[in-house]
Order: C-alpha cells, then sequence, then structure tokens
C-alpha cells in the first residue's frame, strides 16, 4: 500500500526527473526530441506550490513535509552544475589568454 508521503515524493521526484532532463548541464547527451518531451510534460505539471496544495488538502499538512526540502536540494545542484559549467568556460578563456604571446613593449 502506497502511503500519501510516499505519493507526494513521487509527484515531486517526478517533477525533478522532468527538469533534470531538460537541463543540459544536468543530464549532458540526452537527445533533443527527449528535453523536448519533457519540457512539454512539464509546462503542465503541477507546480511545487500546487502539489503542497494537492497533498495537503488530500491528507493533511505531515504528508506535504519534506517536499519543499526535495526541490531546494534539486535546485541547488542544479546551481552547482552551471557553476561548474561556468568555471570550465573561464579555465578555458584563462588557458587561451595564457597561450598568447605578450606583445614586447620595447
Amino acid at each position: 500500500m502506497t502511503l500519501p508521503h510516499e505519493e507526494g515524493n513521487a509527484i515531486a521526484r517526478t517533477r525533478l526527473f522532468l527538469r533534470s532532463l531538460i537541463t543540459p548541464s544536468m543530464t549532458p547527451g540526452v537527445p533533443k526530441r527527449i528535453r523536448n518531451q519533457a519540457y512539454n510534460l512539464l509546462r503542465h505539471y503541477p507546480s511545487r506550490f500546487n502539489t503542497e496544495c494537492l497533498i495537503k488538502a488530500e491528507y493533511g499538512e505531515k504528508a506535504a513535509e519534506g517536499l519543499a526540502d526535495m526541490e531546494d536540494e534539486w535546485e541547488f545542484m542544479e546551481i552547482q552544475a552551471l557553476q561548474r559549467k561556468e568555471d570550465a568556460k573561464k579555465a578555458k578563456a584563462f588557458k587561451t589568454m595564457l597561450e598568447v604571446p605578450l606583445e614586447d613593449s620595447d
């Protein structure tokens, strides 16, 4: 038997999974058609707020506990992935800059 908090977690984790599919920094190598399908599904998927409201209305406050923490953790991981990508760009630019010979000022 599925417990109320397990249903809420499944809904939240599905939304996070779809979000990861449309975020190239989180899931590199995913084909464009899969990203497009995930995007189209996510457009009409219940938001975090709506999910919490639905779970609370159906099962009570306690069943919705932990959903916000799960999303916050995912958003932190997404930010970290974007930061790593940005750091890689900066490192590449710095390396390129070091390879360019400096002009003599004589």
